[in-house]
């Protein structure tokens, strides 16, 4: 039997899901995209996160602006 989740843990993984990037995510975001400077971008972060080297605040605040126009 299958139990409920509730609205307020719906939003926590939603919102979890929205913070936490992964190589794979951030490759298909650059692959995604049409501009080669975003693809460059995302491909040194995305190498970044590969080799366990965390990102910085505002390494996340460009994947998330990113993100947002795609």
């Amino acid at each position: 039997m299958k139990h409920k989740e509730s609205a307020y843990y719906k939003e926590l993984k939603l919102t979890w899901r929205r913070g936490h990037w992964t190589c794979l995510r951030i490759h298909t975001l650059g692959r995604q995209s049409l501009d080669s400077g975003v693809r460059m971008v995302c491909e040194r972060l995305a190498a970044k996160v590969s080799k366990n080297i965390s990102l910085t605040k505002q390494d996340i605040q460009l994947l998330d602006s990113l993100n947002d126009k795609q």
